[in-house]
């Protein structure tokens, strides 16, 4: 993610954005492809990002890839943070439409 855009590293391994909110990482959305299970869950590219810590996952470590991997045809909630609200929601994305 680096530091652009207000977020700093804070010298721990995670990153400080507006309000002194802490991520451990943090995916910038660049784009969205349409209808895709991202843009019905109201993400917007370039403002957005989606917080994330394997430890959200339990005890195992999982990469952000292999989160989203294993929970295909669930639904799955992040933290994410919007640069102009400089303020984090909630967001539900479906992805049982992933289904084969």
């Amino acid at each position: 993610m680096g530091n652009e855009n207000g977020a700093q590293e804070d010298g721990q391994g995670g990153y400080l954005f507006a309000n002194n909110y802490k991520a451990n990482f943090g995916y910038k959305v660049i784009e969205l492809a349409p209808k895709s299970p991202a843009a019905k869950a109201g993400l917007e590219p370039f403002l957005d990002y989606v917080l994330y810590s394997p430890a959200v996952t339990g005890e195992r470590k999982l990469l952000f890839s292999e989160y989203l991997q294993e929970n295909i045809g669930k639904e799955v909630i992040f933290k994410v943070y919007n640069m102009i609200q400089q303020g984090t929601r909630l967001v539900h994305i479906d992805l049982t439409a992933l289904l084969p």
